[in-house]
């Protein structure tokens, strides 16, 4: 409702509100003082100032506050409660404390943390072999080495891709290309500026470059460059460079997907009277047969009569689905969604009775495959309709498999366990059956 308002309550008498600043495209750093500004036209109320992400109001910076003069100091990121978390969709609304007169920055800006010391001032490693006394210079952008020789064949990191932070990125390039015995390794940000430097030995591979998870500011990409040099000069005589990776938080949230294999069962109770025709009578309606990929849960209970025989059969139907998740084995889970298509429905309705709406109940339920019923309902559900798709969370499924649990997949079944009026039937049908899990990785 406090949006609606900016349509709703247009500017009256000539009073209005403006944001000045931030109004779009600033980078504003979580902590330091910002100045927010406005201007005010024939206001009398006293003004307050929200804090947007997205289309939503976090909280509010600072009430109260006198229309003019129109600046108020701010803590970048603070608001009444709490502090924003990094991000670069944020905005400033202003209105009166009664919501009058509402306005808001044009454009999103962004908030992140301080620039990480070792960005501005890059210092040497002391958990390796210390710099030669005159290293290459590559403290800027427009290095002042000198490239006199073949390139160094770097194979590894590898361009585009995303390693995890505080864990080792392997640094791997052709020992035989360096010709030069004293081998720098530089680690560079998207700018050319100096992040880290060690000195190496010529092994071909180094696995002890690891980044702090400070570095997995969205947007933020690095590179490894290699530098071999004669002894006693700072004359670069052979560099390579890998191409541009980012990095990813030590327990980002990943999302894994798969596809169901699905099989169908059944019991049957069969009933006769005993006559020699029977032994010839023809099987009674079940439902139709599921398709590739679908399955059926449900009952039918018939009666038929063939000759001289009197007989009846009881079916009922229930769907597996197995999904293949060994990856996320030890994983922390945070959710799990399936995801099913109504694919049909088939009732017969039992003459006659007062129970239709039991024998007619479609909600599904769903367990543990193989676990028996130990476990109880894993979760349970009503058709949305044919062609239609549900989802449903399936958390608890996953959690179990996580710890280590045999994963035989879900089963699927009607509540109705007894049917008890003939004729009756209720099956329903069910396609691709997909299961997405988000984890920490």
């Amino acid at each position: 409702m406090l949006f609606m308002s900016i349509f709703l309550n247009g500017p009256a008498m000539g009073a209005s509100l403006k944001i000045i600043s931030p109004n779009g495209g600033e980078t504003l750093v979580i902590g330091s003082p910002v100045k927010i500004q406005w201007s005010a036209v024939a206001i009398k109320e006293k003004v307050r100032l929200i804090l947007v992400k997205g289309n939503q109001e976090i909280g509010i910076i600072a009430d109260e506050l006198k229309a003019k003069p129109s600046s108020y100091s701010w803590t970048a990121g603070q608001y009444k409660g709490g502090a924003a978390a990094s991000g670069q969709d944020y905005k400033v609304r202003i209105c009166t404390v009664k919501n009058k007169y509402p306005a808001m920055s044009k454009g999103f800006f962004t908030l992140r943390t301080s620039v990480l010391p070792h960005l501005q001032q890059a210092q040497p490693s002391d958990k390796v072999h210390p710099v030669a006394t005159h290293p290459p210079v590559i403290s800027q952008r427009n290095s002042m080495i000198r490239d006199i020789s073949s390139p160094i064949k770097i194979t590894s990191p590898v361009a585009n891709e995303r390693y995890k932070a505080e864990t080792p990125i392997p640094v791997k390039w052709d020992q035989n290309s360096v010709k030069y015995p004293e081998l720098h390794l530089y680690l560079l940000d998207g700018q050319g500026n100096e992040v880290e430097r060690k000195q190496i030995p010529n092994t071909g591979q180094y696995n002890d470059l690891v980044m702090k998870e400070d570095y997995t500011f969205p947007g933020w990409k690095f590179q490894v460059k290699l530098v071999a040099t004669k002894p006693g000069t700072s004359d670069a005589a052979q560099t390579g460079s890998s191409g541009f990776f980012t990095l990813r938080s030590l327990r980002e949230t990943m999302t894994l997907k798969r596809t169901g294999s699905v099989k169908n069962t059944f019991r049957s109770e069969p009933w006769s009277d005993g006559h020699e025709d029977c032994l010839f009578a023809p099987p009674l309606w079940n439902g139709r047969q599921p398709v590739a990929g679908e399955i059926k849960i449900g009952h039918s209970l018939m009666e038929g009569k063939y000759k001289k025989c009197y007989y009846s059969a009881a079916y009922y139907f229930r769907g597996h689905a197995h999904f293949d998740f060994n990856e996320i084995k030890g994983k922390e889970i945070i959710e799990a969604t399936l995801s099913l298509t109504d694919s049909g429905y088939e009732a017969r309705v039992p003459d006659g009775t007062l129970a239709t709406n039991e024998e007619l109940i479609t909600k599904c339920e769903i367990y543990l495959d193989g676990a028996g019923f130990a476990q109880g309902v894993i979760a349970g559900f009503f058709p949305p309709g044919e062609g239609n798709t549900r989802s449903v969370d399936v958390t608890k499924a996953a959690q179990y498999w996580a710890k280590g649990k045999p994963n035989e997949g879900l089963l699927f079944k009607h509540t109705l366990e007894k049917a008890k009026f003939v004729h009756s039937a209720c099956i329903k049908y069910y396609k691709n059956l997909r299961l997405e899990i988000k984890y920490i990785d």
